[in-house]
């Protein structure tokens, strides 16, 4: 059968065949539903046991299920004893597993800031002439009368001795010569026609008969000035400076303000409640020193006991206010001085005071300037280039600023806590880019006659310090109290004794209905550790001794056995200035003297030359006396140099001295040559 057949086969009977594949289908479907299960439940009856079954499942069936517990004799406070006793490490157990303790994030919690103790403290001893407050201005110095001027003697000149570079230059050598002379004379004649013009002018600016000596400005090596003014704190009236020996103990040190700025943002920065503008930076507060006497011990021998307290911040504060006329330009730059931790230097009248001022851990230069200096080196061709540009001033702190009002130039007066305790009670405030490395604590100890605990002279002590900042979690300010929630708990806990205390310190206050604050009663201080030992140090003596010129032996050679053997004709001597400072007359006192080896250093003359500290005016002392027991051992130096063929030029010389405190000392004469220049009067007698 072919294909066409099929298809058209397939097309006359698919009716037929459809029809013949549903009949199939119902039948199979009839067949299926009479294989079903007959349907012979009520639903009355399926209902009663499904309530039947519910009523089972609710009954109690525990006694059925749990058996009756007996009780049983439990002696629980000596289980209690057997549970919290330790275990033995040495039974031995089988270490099973170790427990891990999950850690809590308490990283958000305000901590306390590690705090550091301060770093090298240095101490100096000073004696020396300040300006201090007077009603009337009078002192037994400026009663003397003036000194008698200075006749100096011509000294015949003796040929000098050409050098061997100079030889054969003709008459050019000579011409310089001359010149030089002419020099000198003007300089003579200048200097003795200011002399008399002083004299004639006087102190008032009047025409006087008796010619006033002064000491050359420039031989003042002290950069204080007298203020414009002086007040009395306690009336408002004028006062007047004069003058005062002053004698010390003068302490540095370096705080290490960076890592205890980084420290405080440690621990606070990540709080919800960080406040850096006025709470949660270093707020410095106050500064307490203390002295051990070492005298008759080493410093390891000492226990807390032989500490004694030598005041603290607004105890020198005081003092320097109400006391001091003025105080001496500062050196340290702002950005290293702390108005609550650095002290004000006192009003030195003569005296360099850089020695006792400064410290070698503390720049002299501002960081803007130190970063200025540490740039690389850019080479211009035309420095008008920089100039046009206007940035010459780049990068360097032109506006030095200074809370100290009591300093010379300022207004005077102070507040009792500086100045800017006005505005803000927290003292500086805000964030710092850049801290600087080291803060610096200065203070003093001051051999006042009011105070018993002042040091004595010949004890031997050793000084430490530290100091307190304002406590970030216990502010003295309640309203910036941080919440409880926000604290660590070691913070809180101490937090919480603090806020105790002052509550029942206040409570009587309160009851009262007084005004006062509650923040006088908080105890809003944090103290830094202790910092280490100073070196023993003592107060100077009253006298000093300053070496000068030095006059070799006369030498002369013999000839003994084909050996030249030198002999000396005289001892060498030396030219001293031998001084003390005398309380009473509020100056140093100097006298000259021609020292041998075994010179005790004292002299007594029937006048000698002082000078006023406060007008540089040179006075006349009558029957002056210097009692001395120092004593020069040996002299050495004053023989020309070998290196030159001139004359004039000689080894620096120097003494060896026993001195008055029992200690052996070198003066050079390269060391005191200004100050030795200056109480010798040197420029003036034409050396």
């Amino acid at each position: 059968m072919d294909s066409n057949k099929i298809k058209e086969l397939a097309i006359k009977h698919v009716e037929k065949v459809i029809l013949a594949i549903f009949a199939v289908v119902s039948a199979f479907l009839v067949y299926q539903a009479t294989q079903l299960p007959e349907f012979t439940q009520e639903p009355t009856r399926l209902r009663d046991d499904a309530t039947r079954v519910k009523n089972e499942v609710d009954d109690d069936h525990t006694d059925a299920i749990i058996p009756e517990r007996e009780a049983l004799a439990i002696d629980i406070v000596e289980r209690t004893k057997r549970t919290i006793k330790p275990v033995d490490i040495k039974i031995g157990y089988t270490q099973v597993g170790t427990w891990k303790e999950i850690p809590r994030n308490e990283s958000f919690k305000r901590r306390d800031p590690e705090l550091f103790a301060p770093l090298k403290l240095k101490m100096n001893s000073v004696i020396g002439t300040m300006a201090i407050r007077s009603k009337d201005g009078v002192y037994s110095l400026a009663e003397l009368e003036p000194a008698d001027p200075i006749v100096v003697e011509e000294k015949k000149e003796r040929p000098r001795r050409s050098s061997r570079r100079g030889r054969g230059m003709g008459s050019d050598e000579g011409m310089y010569d001359e010149m030089s002379g002419m020099m000198g004379m003007e300089e003579d004649m200048s200097g003795m026609m200011g002399m008399e013009m002083s004299g004639m002018m006087g102190t008032e600016g009047s025409m006087a008969g008796a010619a006033v000596r002064r000491l050359d400005p420039n031989y003042k090596k002290s950069l204080y000035s007298v203020p414009a003014t002086l007040t009395d704190f306690r009336t408002g009236g004028q006062m007047k400076p004069v003058p005062m020996v002053a004698r010390f103990i003068a302490g540095t040190a370096a705080l290490p303000h960076k890592a205890i700025y980084e420290s405080f943002s440690r621990s606070l920065s990540d709080s919800s409640n960080y406040r850096p503008e006025d709470r949660d930076t270093p707020k410095y507060w106050n500064f307490q020193v203390q002295r051990a006497d070492v005298t008759d011990k080493s410093v390891d021998q000492l226990v807390d006991s032989d500490w004694i307290d030598r005041k603290d911040r607004k105890f020198h504060t005081t003092i320097a206010a109400v006391l001091w006329a003025g105080t001496a330009p500062e050196l340290v730059p702002v950005d290293y001085r702390d108005d609550l931790l650095t002290m004000w230097i006192p009003p030195m009248l003569m005296e360099d005071y850089s020695g006792f001022a400064l410290h070698p851990m503390i720049p002299m230069l501002t960081k803007a300037e130190l970063e200025t200096l540490n740039k690389p080196v850019v080479e211009v061709d035309n420095p008008e280039d920089i100039l046009g540009k206007g940035k010459i001033f780049d990068g360097i702190d032109i506006k030095r600023t200074d809370v100290n009002l009591n300093e010379a130039g300022r207004e005077d007066g102070m507040m009792m806590d500086s100045g800017y305790q006005m505005t803000s009670p927290y003292g500086f405030a805000g964030v710092e880019e850049n801290p600087s490395n080291y803060k610096m604590i200065r203070f003093f100890d001051f051999d006042y006659s009011f105070d018993d605990t002042s040091p004595k002279p010949g004890r031997k002590y050793v000084y430490r310090v530290r100091v307190s900042v304002k406590d970030p979690n216990f502010p003295d300010n309640p309203l910036l109290q941080p919440a409880a929630k926000t604290l660590h708990p070691e913070a809180y806990e101490r937090v919480s004794e603090l806020q105790a205390k002052a509550e029942k310190k206040y409570a009587p206050e309160r009851a009262k209905g007084t005004r006062r604050s509650i923040s006088e009663f908080r105890d809003f201080e944090r103290w830094t550790p202790w910092s280490e030992p100073s070196e023993p140090v003592s107060l100077p003596t009253e006298n000093t001794v300053l070496a000068g010129p030095v006059v070799p032996p006369s030498t002369k050679t013999l000839n003994f056995r084909n050996r030249s053997i030198p002999y000396a004709k005289n001892e060498p001597t030396a030219k001293m200035v031998v001084s003390k400072f005398d309380a009473a007359l509020r100056t140093r006192v100097p006298m000259q003297i021609d020292a041998t080896e075994g010179t005790v250093l004292s002299k007594t003359a029937e006048s000698t030359d002082v000078i006023d500290p406060l007008t540089l005016e040179i006075k006349k002392l009558p029957d002056a006396k210097i009692s001395n027991r120092s004593t020069v051992i040996a002299i050495d130096g004053g023989n020309p140099l070998s290196i030159v063929t001139s004359d004039d030029l000689k080894e620096p010389g120097s003494v060896l001295i026993f001195k008055d405190n029992g200690k052996l000392d070198v003066s050079s004469e390269v060391d005191d040559l200004q100050p030795y220049r200056i109480y010798s009067f040197a420029d003036e007698k034409g050396e």
